[in-house]
């Protein structure tokens, strides 16, 4: 059996006007893959935990009680294996109501 979980940890910064707003972000993705394998001889069990930088810049959008947000991020995976990039581009689409 093999599973894996990711935690995100992001800090925004907003720069602009009351509507307008420029997007500046920064965090740090925490890797966590377990493994459990049975075997006539035994158990093995894993652990692997890992944690990557990730930044990005994007446009917030406010109304009297929402904000809508437009992000493209550049996301550090875990050491690639194979042909898949240690950095990939991301984009992201939120919709928040303000408290």
């Amino acid at each position: 059996r093999e599973s894996a979980t990711s935690q995100l940890l992001f800090a925004n910064y907003l720069v602009g006007g009351e509507r307008h707003k420029l997007l500046l972000t920064t965090g740090l993705t925490h890797f966590l893959q377990m493994s459990k394998n049975s075997y006539p001889s035994g158990t093995v069990s894993s652990l692997d935990s890992q944690v990557e930088w990730n930044a990005g810049i994007g446009y917030q959008f406010e109304l009297s009680k929402a904000f809508f947000r437009l992000t493209g991020y550049c996301i550090g995976l875990p050491d690639p294996t194979g042909w898949f990039p240690k950095y990939i581009p991301w984009a992201g689409i939120s919709v928040g109501l303000k408290l």
